[in-house]
């Protein structure tokens, strides 16, 4: 059975991680990401994923559920070269990171740099989805979304828009 959102957020809130769901940005730790410091990708997926839209349905499995966190939190951690996206450019990338032991090669958050972190890694290049900042913020644009409303202004409209794809050009 999976978890519904009130579940997996009791359980986000038991963790000690944030009363506010908007508010939890575990994986923009280097900065790669974000296009505005208070618009991560972590922030819009966890909005998108708050308001069930399908963008937010990570682990591919119809629902828009609890486990859609974990999917998406272990995509982020596989992309090795955090642009974003999960390809080929990972995989070199992962090797190398695992060769050296380095603690972000550990993928299966066991404290420790192993084959399983291989496993974990390619179990999250073949089952899960790794939605674009793009994809996330046309979702929540489109319905409507408060975390849409860049400008503070009350009303998600094109002025909205416009700032985000001013800042898109400006962070690369």
């Amino acid at each position: 059975m999976k978890l519904g959102r009130t579940s997996m957020f009791a359980l986000t809130l038991a963790a000690g991680l944030s009363a506010s769901a908007t508010d939890i940005v575990p994986s923009d730790y280097d900065g790669h990401g974000t296009i505005l410091p208070e618009l991560s990708t972590d922030k819009l997926f966890l909005a998108a994923w708050a308001a069930g839209l399908a963008v937010a349905d990570t682990d591919r499995s119809g629902l828009v559920d609890g486990f859609d966190i974990e999917a998406y939190y272990k995509a982020a951690a596989a992309d090795m070269n955090r642009d974003g996206s999960l390809g080929s450019a990972d995989i070199g990338e992962m090797f190398a990171r695992w060769v050296d032991a380095d603690p972000i090669a550990d993928l299966n958050f066991d404290g420790g740099v192993d084959g399983a972190d291989i496993e974990a890694f390619f179990t999250a290049m073949e089952s899960y989805d790794l939605p674009s900042q793009d994809a996330l913020f046309d979702a929540l644009w489109q319905t409507g979304n408060a975390e849409a409303d860049l400008n503070g202004d009350g009303v998600i409209d094109r002025a909205d828009r416009a700032i985000f794809e001013g800042s898109k050009k400006t962070s690369g």
